[in-house]
């Protein structure tokens, strides 16, 4: 089955700041994204794994050609995102959407959430009535758990909780019943009764349409529950990737094993084990471009010499299963 999405070689750099905004020639440029090849399939969920600052969401906006990468390309069924035309580019923003993290990124504070959620179809289905279109946004409000819908059409974004805006962010994003999703961090502003409403709406929507997921997450117990394949990813690169069963029943990067060993426990002391490495996380930065050397090697309780002086290159474990660690060869 040919992918419906091919990553090759992506690299996306930024120069970082010194105070407020002040960047020079002589200030480093690190790496969010650091040559990164994957593919995803029709009909499949693939969990991107990482802690924050690790470059995920940059991953995700050039997925989706908010941002253009420093090199690299990749392929919307077999065509270049970043040589499309107009043309092109219009049904490509049509099968293509992005969930945001926050609501405020995506709705206009001036519109109604009639308006807002309606402005898709104005744009890619312009054959429809207005009562189709209106009956449309009704729908798929209420399937992302917003009901009576009608109480919601005339309000406006600033009028909602946080919730309720992330909920009218998400029917958004699906009422044009795209091929491929983007979705960053879409539930975490949810309360937990509705964060598996939506979740279990999203995996629906792969099973009954066909529909294409990158669903990025911190949380590797999401990740589990929602994805097909998984993908671990640390300072701009990915360490591990492959089936989800096989990844999580047989861990082998260092960091993949940390991922899991993590998880919130009502053990004290695993509790506590896991507020240490989030807070020894949140400080990281990302890797300077053109370093050498593994980027875990500086948390990595098997670290060699050669750890800091080499990069390593992917070993495969099995059709499906790749591991980018001097550990396995």
């Amino acid at each position: 089955m040919e992918p419906i999405i091919e990553v090759k070689d992506l690299v996306k750099s930024f120069r970082a700041t010194r105070g407020v905004g002040k960047r020079s020639r002589s200030t480093p440029t690190v790496e969010a994204v650091a040559n990164v090849s994957f593919t995803i399939k029709p009909n499949e969920i693939v969990s991107i794994v990482g802690e924050s600052g690790s470059g995920k969401t940059t991953l995700g906006r050039l997925m989706v050609r908010l941002m253009e990468p420093n090199s690299g390309s990749i392929f919307f069924e077999g065509k270049d995102i970043f040589k499309m035309k107009s043309k092109s580019i219009l049904e490509f923003r049509r099968n293509v959407q992005m969930i945001l993290q926050d609501p405020y990124d995506s709705l206009n504070p001036l519109y109604s959430i009639e308006a807002s959620t309606k402005q898709p179809l104005n744009i890619f289905m312009k054959k429809m009535s207005a009562k189709e279109k209106r009956d449309t946004v009704i729908s798929y409000l209420e399937m992302t758990g917003l009901r009576p819908a009608e109480e919601f059409l005339g309000k406006r974004p600033g009028e909602l909780s946080g919730g309720q805006r992330q909920r009218v962010s998400i029917a958004r994003a699906l009422i044009t019943a795209p091929k491929f999703i983007v979705a960053d961090e879409p539930v975490s502003m949810l309360d937990v009764s509705l964060r598996a409403e939506i979740l279990n709406t999203m995996k629906r929507l792969k099973e009954s349409k066909g529909v294409s997921i990158m669903f990025i997450t911190h949380d590797i117990a999401t990740a589990k529950f929602m994805g097909d394949r998984i993908l671990i990813f640390y300072k701009g690169t990915i360490v591990e990737h492959g089936k989800m069963s096989e990844v999580m029943n047989s861990p082998m990067h260092p960091y993949t094993k940390l991922l899991i060993d993590s998880v919130p426990s009502t053990n004290l002391e695993e509790a506590r084990d896991y507020l240490s490495f989030n807070e020894e996380a949140d400080i990281k930065q990302l890797m300077p471009a053109g370093n050498e050397g593994c980027r875990f090697a500086d948390r990595c309780p098997h670290a060699m010499s050669r750890c800091s002086a080499e990069s390593p290159h992917n070993v495969k474990v099995s059709s499906d299963h790749e591991v980018l660690c001097f550990l396995y060869g």
